[in-house]
């Protein structure tokens, strides 16, 4: 029957019989409309005929077609068609995102294995699922770290490559909001979040509530310990880069302990470890560090070393701990020391033969690592001189000033140097790295040294205001009662004024026991701490006796009422210089012999003379600070020339280049100009300087390529990092995760229960309802031919009744 009537219909475009075809009209009419279309046809056609001669049964046959006519003009009228409804399904999106960080390395998932494997074993081992799901829903693959990015699929492979977790940082909000404004305006099922929980933003309170409102939810994977652990960093080493031997090298280290569960602390040290040997050279009790709750605690301990043989060398620091930490990569860091068999070069100029001068003297003509060089001057520029190595004549230039190690001045004027001898010792430490030693006295130093070139190498500043001083000439006071002198943590990292006799007591109880009357200096200056030069550092106080409150043993109070900076020291470009306010250290031979003088002068002495050695037998060194350095900020990068052909040769700029180690082909050129603020006007530039800005974190290494220098011999690597950087604290943070679950109407899934998801998710596809098509029956050929053949039929019967 449909067969038929789409012949009869001569339909083309639908069928009566699909899915969806109906019988529709353009212009719907009522079916009480129809009603009176009906009565009005068959009333109009009666009422035509029905005065008309005939038989009445004859009109009615006749008056039929008409009314029928009438009825089919209406229909035609209301435009008769075959509609089919068409309907589209939009099918939903999940969005399966995976943390590629760094912190994914870490070996903390159940196991012992890392979290990347942890994840990727969830990967594969629900192969099944990934694939079900890419055939019900449309499935969106992210990695993120700092950025999301889109990790393609095929129909063959619905997994993609992961790659590599080598973010240095996870920003999941961020991350979280690109992918819902990647599928914008689209229905998103859920997201499925594999991650750590270690994230430098948290997602904001707006895109939560976005979340929740668009019934989107969070279904999190959360990888790593359940519980968060902590890790011990070795943040950063501080340690000459050349030393002597037989000498106590001070390494301090600086150590970071982040939040979470740390195992094995009392046990813990760090170790010096000789990298080719594998000795240990030194080694100290993990110092006390209690984190707070999202905040990293840090401690320094400082190590010490005697070397005993030359050459070039590299020291590891390492953290020794009976359980592994989260990160065992951060536990060390290892640094090259050049060590040197040579004796510190000194000479000691004086006023007059004070006690000090004397039995310093006496202290470096019996070490055998010094080779001394005394002179008392006299104001008729006469001199007396002593020690084990003869001086012809106090030296004039700067070449004549690099023959020591070390210069000390004692209390001397300075009308004693001409301005060209000054003036060369400010260049023999600044450039040369020469060290100076200051000691003052109540005649001549500080005071007398603040109009010449050298008061810039005194570490704190004199008096300028006249109203200050009274109108006399500025002065440092001295203290009106005995002092005791007391170290500071600074020397302890230096490696200096540890006059005690054991690492567990590094300061003698007595010298801050004023009962025993020759620990008392009876001389001292009163230095103003606010006087004290910002670059300077102070390695010991004076304190009064009668304000100290000490007992042996006791901790370091830095509040002690009227104590005040006495050994200071400060870095002078190259060099270094040490400045002793006091005279009267001869006196603690009353207690212990020459002990504890020696163990005062001669640490202090070698620590000036260390900065030299860089300098010794090289044509220049390269300097880049700091070597651990962050993106976007600085570098100084610095080169310093000491061979005189060097010099001679007056260059206008130093080529250098910075080698990223992951892309050498990439290198950086820099160009190293001459430094206006150390080089001297009119003299040939012996500091190139220039600044570096990395913005990629990542092994570097800065080396000289420039024709002047063979290639390859000076060079210095750095270590580049994100501020941010989350291997530092790659504690996880699954209670992050869990909160957003609940917020967002999700729900926590651990790697076995992944399962358990296509169940979970909602259903969120989109039917659609499109333009009907249409097939118009008012114009067939049938419908003609019928409405033809109602007026016919009327005609015909009006010819039969003899009416037309």
């Amino acid at each position: 029957m449909t067969t038929f009537l789409e012949r009869v219909l001569n339909v083309t475009t639908l069928r009566l019989g699909d899915e969806g075809v109906q019988l529709d009209w353009a212009r719907p009419i009522p079916g009480w409309g129809w009603m009176l279309i009906v009565s009005f046809a068959f009333a109009a056609a009666v009422w035509a005929y029905r005065r008309l001669p005939g038989s009445h049964v004859a009109r009615v046959l006749v008056a039929t077609p008409r009314a029928l006519t009438i009825v089919l003009v209406a229909v035609l009228l209301a435009g008769p068609r075959l509609a089919q409804t068409t309907q589209t399904v939009e099918r939903d999106w999940v969005v399966i995102m995976a943390d590629r960080s760094a912190s994914l390395a870490t070996p903390d998932a159940p196991g012992g294995v890392t979290r990347d494997q942890q994840l990727l074993a969830a990967v594969r081992e629900n192969e099944t699922l990934w694939k079900a799901l890419a055939t019900e829903r449309n499935v969106l693959w992210l990695g993120f770290a700092a950025q999301a990015t889109e990790l393609p699929t095929s129909a063959d492979r619905p997994t993609p490559d992961l790659g590599e977790p080598a973010g240095a940082s996870t920003r999941i909000g961020r991350a979280i909001d690109a992918g819902v404004r990647q599928l914008a305006a689209r229905p998103v099922a859920g997201i499925v979040l594999l991650t750590d929980g270690r994230t430098t933003d948290q997602p904001s309170r707006s895109l939560v509530d976005q979340l929740a409102t668009a019934r989107v939810p969070v279904f999190p994977v959360p990888l790593g310990s359940a519980t968060p652990r902590g890790d011990l960093a070795v943040l950063r080493v501080q340690a000459p880069a050349s030393a002597y031997v037989n000498d106590t090298v001070p390494v301090a280290v600086e150590l970071e302990r982040t939040p979470g569960q740390l195992e094995g602390l009392a046990t813990a040290v760090v170790q010096l470890v000789d990298a080719a040997t594998g000795e240990v050279i030194d080694e100290k009790p993990l110092p006390e560090m209690e984190p707070g709750d999202h905040a990293a605690a840090s401690g320094s301990v400082t190590l010490s070393a005697r070397p005993s043989t030359t050459g070039a060398a590299t020291w590891t620091v390492r953290v020794v701990s009976s359980t592994p930490d989260i990160t065992p990569a951060n536990d060390q860091a290892s640094f090259a020391i050049r060590l040197v068999d040579a004796p510190v070069r000194v000479v000691y100029f004086d006023g007059y033969p004070r006690w000090e001068y004397r039995y310093l003297k006496n202290i470096m003509v019996r070490e055998r690592s010094l080779t001394p060089s005394a002179l008392l001057l006299a104001a008729q520029r006469r001199f007396i001189q002593e020690g084990s190595e003869t001086l012809l004549a106090v030296p004039r230039t700067q070449a004549e000033w690099r023959r020591f190690d070390v210069i000390i001045l004692g209390d001397i004027r300075p009308e004693m140097f001409s301005a060209d001898q000054l003036k060369s010792i400010k260049d023999h430490v600044a450039r040369d790295g020469g060290g100076l030693l200051w000691i003052g006295g109540p005649s001549a130093t500080p005071a007398a040294w603040r109009e010449t070139p050298l008061a810039d190498l005194i570490p704190f500043s004199l008096a300028h205001d006249p109203a200050e001083t009274g109108g006399a000439a500025p002065h440092v006071a001295p203290f009106l009662e005995p002092v005791l002198l007391r170290p500071t943590p600074a020397a302890q990292r230096l490696g200096v004024l540890q006059l005690g006799p054991s690492e567990d007591e590094p300061w003698p109880a007595a010298l801050l026991d004023p009962a025993s009357g020759w620990s008392s200096l009876r001389f001292a200056q009163r230095i103003d701490p606010s006087r004290v030069k910002p670059a300077a550092e102070t390695l010991a106080q004076a304190v009064p006796s009668s304000s100290l409150a000490l007992s042996p043993g006791s901790a370091w109070d830095p509040d002690i009422p009227g104590a005040t900076p006495i050994v200071l020291t400060m870095r002078y470009g190259s060099g270094r210089v040490v400045y002793v306010g006091t005279d009267e250290t001869w006196r603690w031979r009353y207690g212990r012999g020459e002990t504890l003088p020696e163990r005062f002068w001669i640490p202090l002495i070698r620590l000036l003379a260390r900065d030299g050695l860089g300098a010794q037998g090289l044509p220049a060194r390269l300097d880049v600070s700091p070597s651990r350095a962050l993106t976007d900020q600085p570098l100084s990068i610095t080169l310093r020339l000491f061979d005189q052909s060097l010099l001679d040769a007056r260059p206008a700029s130093v080529r250098a280049r910075v080698i990223p180690a992951a892309r050498p082909d990439r290198a950086q050129a820099l160009t190293l100009t001459p430094d206006a603020d150390t080089n001297e006007p009119g003299a040939p530039p012996s500091v190139f300087s220039a600044l570096w800005v990395p913005s990629e974190p990542g092994a570097y290494t800065v080396e000289i390529a420039d024709p002047l220098f063979p290639v390859g011999t000076f060079s210095q690597a750095v270590d580049v990092t994100f501020p941010d950087d989350e291997r530092r604290l790659a504690q996880t943070d699954h209670a992050l995760l869990a909160d957003l679950a609940q917020q967002t109407g999700g729900e926590v899934l651990d790697t076995a229960s992944l399962s358990r998801l296509p169940s979970l998710l909602p259903n969120r596809e989109l039917r659609l309802v499109g333009a009907p098509i249409v097939e118009t029956l008012w114009d067939k050929p049938f419908v003609l031919g019928l409405l033809l053949t109602l007026l016919v039929a009327e005609w015909v019967g009006r010819r039969v009744i003899h009416l037309a």
